[in-house]
């Protein structure tokens, strides 16, 4: 959690001195300004559904006492992690910075690597059925074709 705390300032450093630096185009403008909004009402929408619920954080041991399959985890299993990738990309997609991509790369880095942390718990706790049921409906970034 350390790591990901000192990469995401460093990144975020990147991203905020692009933005303020860049001559940005209008539809770039626009488009990543989209993708910064979806991922904020998405980071908030995941935020108000898990609240009061003693969800864990990142990289951290503990279970959840249940899977959440309500809000936005009824559409996406991560809404947390694509939320910050949608910002990620954004910075990346507002500025057309090339030096910007190793930030949504490290970034998405941690985010996947979490991902595998999280259900690697899931899968040997006792909510191992009921993730596995989960996981089989619910893709990472969204539902699964033809579920």
């Amino acid at each position: 959690m350390h790591l990901l705390s000192v990469a995401g300032v460093i990144c975020a450093g990147l991203q905020v001195y692009e933005l303020a630096t860049a001559s940005l185009r209008k539809s770039s403008a626009y488009f990543g300004a989209a993708l910064y909004v979806c991922g904020l009402v998405l980071f908030f929408w995941s935020l108000t559904t898990i609240r009061g619920r003693a969800f864990p954080v990142a990289y951290s041991r503990v279970l959840p006492k249940k899977i959440v399959t309500s809000g936005p985890y009824a559409w996406v299993r991560h809404p947390f992690y694509l939320a910050y990738s949608m910002t990620w990309m954004a910075g990346l997609v507002t500025t057309l910075k090339v030096m910007l991509i190793p930030t949504v790369i490290v970034m998405l880095a941690f985010y996947i690597d979490a991902v595998r942390c999280e259900e690697k718990l899931l899968f040997a706790g006792h909510l191992r059925d009921e993730y596995v049921a989960y996981k089989a409906r619910i893709g990472i970034i969204g539902p699964k074709i033809g579920s």
